[in-house]
């Protein structure tokens, strides 16, 4: 049985007067059936919201290099045009929730009107039926049908979050791809939006959850990628990475988490991410980590296994340095 999804070398490089910005930069990753969630996280300015628009290809008129392989249920939809993959794909089989998406509203268009455009736009379906439709998920998202006759100021914060799921929803994807769903929300509405993935994710909807706060991803996510500098460092379960991490990013990222009965204080990581312009021709985090060896500088890691198993680049766990590699 093939995988939900799989992405192979994904690509996705702006052009820039100073360089080209290589935003994603060979990024591959699977999720290997339905109702599983992959979290992507890692620092701002990494790579994670350009790994939505490259998957779903909103890309931006300085895009310089867009190339990978991604299959979607078994089909190679990056061998699709655009008029198809728009028709076929786009909303349909995979939807987006965006970043700042309780801005993404239209302030004078009813909530109801908004959630069932897209449906009208592409035409089939009768207007009662499309508000049944819109009503239907609105309950589906804890909110009363009747949310469907207001306007999106008379909503509160985490209400137009759940209104944007709902119409991510609206055809019935296979997969949602959430950017940083909760991140201008408080924390009991947080809570909330998290409660109503798990439900939608037990309905057997597969879920690609991305945000700079990998504690709220281990509450949602059955795997883990960490991302830095257009690429992943790290990837495997969430038991893998969150308990034994093999990356030293990795490792930093979740030192830098506040525990509520640790007696040491969180770390945090020195120094700052690289211009995606103008990237180290070895690791890339070679510059900001406290175990970098001699090669790390100029020869880019390959891929190999962590001690739990999970996939890592990184000269720490490669067999050719292991005599080199002191205790932390």
């Amino acid at each position: 049985m093939s995988p939900l999804l799989e992405v192979e070398n994904l690509h996705l490089h702006y052009e820039d007067p100073k360089g080209a910005v290589r935003a994603v930069d060979g990024m591959s990753f699977q999720l290997a059936e339905p109702g599983l969630a992959l979290g992507i996280v890692g620092e701002s300015g990494c790579g994670k919201s350009s790994t939505a628009n490259a998957l779903l290809r909103l890309l931006p008129a300085n895009t310089l290099r867009y190339e990978g392989t991604v299959r979607l249920g078994g089909e190679e939809i990056s061998r699709y045009d655009d008029m198809r993959f728009h028709r076929a794909v786009k909303w349909k089989r995979m939807a987006l929730v965006p970043q700042g998406a309780m801005n993404s509203l239209n302030p004078v268009m009813r909530i109801g009107a908004q959630i069932m455009e897209p449906h009208v736009v592409a035409g089939g379906q009768p207007r009662p039926v499309l508000r049944r439709r819109a009503e239907a998920l609105l309950e589906k998202v804890g909110l009363p049908a009747g949310v469907a006759r207001l306007y999106p100021h008379e909503l509160s914060g985490g209400m137009k979050q759940r209104v944007m799921i709902a119409a991510a929803l609206i055809f019935d994807p296979m997969l949602l791809i959430m950017d940083e769903p909760t991140s201008a929300l408080d924390v009991s509405v947080q809570a909330q939006i998290m409660n109503l993935l798990k439900e939608l994710k037990r309905g057997g909807l597969s879920i690609i959850f991305i945000t700079h706060d990998i504690a709220l991803a281990s509450d949602i996510c059955d795997e883990l990628a960490v991302v830095y500098a257009g690429q992943i460092a790290e990837i495997g379960t969430a038991e893998q990475v969150l308990l034994e991490p093999a990356h030293p990013y990795a490792r930093k990222l979740l030192a830098s988490i506040p525990r509520l009965h640790a007696s040491t204080m969180p770390e945090f990581i020195p120094g700052a991410p690289p211009d995606l312009r103008a990237l180290p021709p070895g690791c890339r985090f070679q510059p900001r980590c406290d175990r970098a060896l001699e090669t790390c500088a100029d020869r880019a890691p390959s891929m190999t296994r962590g001690a739990a198993g999970q996939k890592t680049w990184c000269w720490l766990h490669h067999p050719e340095f292991k005599e080199e590699v002191t205790a932390p």
